[in-house]
């Protein structure tokens, strides 16, 4: 529809734009509007899904953090020598 609207204003003759221009001036106004107002909902579904992903990552991480530090308490006490743990 925008591309329409543009290649239609595109083709219009100089004496055509100067007369018409308070028409086309509120038509591509409508569009401008229109993309800003859709830039503003790409971005805050955009945020939204990235901050969704960050915390997923952060619960893994707590779980990976939580599973090392158990591991850590099980081998705190054990030594390795050749090939050998001493406990």
């Amino acid at each position: 529809m925008c591309f329409n609207v543009c290649d239609a204003y595109m083709k219009k003759g100089l004496l055509a734009k100067v007369l018409m221009s308070s028409v086309w001036d509120a038509k591509l106004l409508d569009f401008v509007k229109l993309f800003a107002t859709r830039r503003r909902d790409f971005e805050f579904e955009l945020t939204m899904h990235t901050s969704q992903g960050i915390d997923k990552a952060n619960v893994k991480l707590d779980a990976i953090g939580e599973a090392t530090r158990v591991l850590n308490e099980q081998f705190e006490y054990s030594y390795f020598y050749h090939c050998y743990a001493l406990i």
